[in-house]
């Protein structure tokens, strides 16, 4: 099964001005099989899975500027970084709580909203 999630806008602070915040909003999947191989309460199941990710994915996004080190203005092409740096840890924890076969957690696109105030302040900074 492969379920799509979507984090809405959420802020995320420049490291190198912590007074620079940014709404930033990610989407993504998740791809996993039941343990079971059985599909009864899938929709509840899905529902359940696209959360977790969900949150998943949005602490790794708020804390990679940090942990990497990188300015928040490259955070749009580090994408494929997070999605392999939360891989093993976000796969153990689904499948602990739901008891599913994580095949795949891929975040597709990190979005900044460019009309925001905070992306004004961080574009100009550069």
């Amino acid at each position: 099964m492969e379920v799509k999630f979507e984090v809405p806008a959420f802020a995320v602070c420049d490291p190198a001005a912590e007074n620079v915040s940014v709404p930033v909003s990610v989407r993504g999947s998740v791809r996993f099989e039941t343990e079971d191989g059985q599909d009864a309460g899938a929709e509840a199941l899905c529902e359940q899975i696209r959360d977790a990710a969900a949150g998943y994915v949005k602490a790794a996004v708020a804390d990679a500027p940090f942990a990497a080190g990188i300015p928040l203005s490259e955070l749009e092409i580090m994408a494929g970084q997070i999605s392999d740096a939360i891989q093993y840890d976000a796969s153990a924890k689904l499948n602990e709580a739901f008891d599913v076969m994580v095949y795949g957690l891929e975040i597709e696109a990190i979005e900044f909203d460019r009309s925001s105030e905070g992306y004004r302040r961080l574009i100009s900074r550069q």
